[in-house]
């Protein structure tokens, strides 16, 4: 796949896609909205690539400027344990945010999240895969991922959306120097 970084629009008009499956070529769609297309090699073909991204974007974006209106006493996290997905870093540094606003947490470690296994809370933050709170749309009521989480104290709306996942070392600290504004 072309490289394009995740925190500028690419200057690119078009975008091959040449990896298998639409997970990692919608990614590309959500902060570059130029076209793109799917290169299949099994096939021989080319092909435009639509998606519902913007249609997900949209209502992500809705959620969060919902939300800012609303104080958090409790929040509930999800770490995910599935392919190690979250980072004992990220929650820590997510905890110690939350304790800095006054907003107490309850941790639960879940394989796979279903919204039947979610604890109840005031909201739900997942810090697993940035993807999945995306990608389940309005199936999942408002569960946050981390950056939605940290747009909650953000001032202005929600120009680019980031899709970062911080396994291994969790280093997001441009989302809490945005939250910490």
């Amino acid at each position: 796949m072309i490289p394009i970084q995740t925190r500028t629009k690419t200057s690119a008009s078009v975008v091959y896609s040449l990896v298998d499956g639409l997970f990692h070529m919608e990614a590309v769609c959500i902060t570059n909205s130029t076209y793109v297309y799917q290169v299949n090699l099994v096939l021989n073909e080319i092909k435009q690539v639509e998606s519902e991204v913007h249609q997900n974007l949209s209502y992500r974006k809705t959620i969060v400027q919902r939300l800012k209106t609303r104080q958090f006493k409790r929040i509930n996290i999800v770490f995910g344990t599935l392919g190690q997905q979250s980072s004992l870093k990220t929650l820590n540094e997510l905890q110690k945010f939350c304790a800095d606003k006054k907003i107490a947490v309850q941790i639960q470690a879940l394989q796979e999240i279903f919204p039947n296994k979610l604890l109840n809370g005031e909201l739900t933050v997942q810090i697993s895969c940035p993807r999945l709170t995306f990608d389940w749309g309005v199936h999942f009521g408002e569960v946050l991922n981390l950056y939605e989480f940290y747009q909650l104290f953000e001032t202005d709306d929600i120009e680019d959306y980031q899709l970062k996942n911080y396994c291994g070392d969790g280093n997001h600290e441009e989302y809490l120097d945005i939250a910490r504004m």
